[in-house]
């Protein structure tokens, strides 16, 4: 079963997917409070791959670069910058199953 982490300001969420698949996905921001190095961290612990769709805001550019893209030049992280919205729902990351 896949699963979907999600932050909802209060909290951690598990969305479970019907679909089944080999990865977890991070959706949301690229940004210090919501821990991206953190996901790739256990991903890549539990050798699972993660897919990333988060946008990137201009005040967190500087922490993008310096901290997590040179994470995701080693295995097991895809990223499509970017959010995911139902009007631009993919096979690769789809929204909810």
């Amino acid at each position: 079963m896949r699963t979907i982490l999600s932050w909802r300001g209060n909290g951690l969420t598990w969305l479970p997917s019907a679909n089944s698949g080999d990865y977890v996905a991070f959706l949301g921001r690229m940004s210090p409070e919501k821990r991206p190095d953190r996901a790739i961290s256990i991903a890549r612990a539990l050798v699972i791959t993660l897919k990333i769709a988060a946008k990137v805001d201009r005040v967190d550019e500087a922490y993008f670069r310096a901290k997590i893209a040179p994470l995701l030049d080693g295995p097991g992280v895809e990223l499509s910058r970017g959010e995911v919205r139902p009007s631009n729902c993919t096979n690769r990351i789809p929204c909810n199953g």
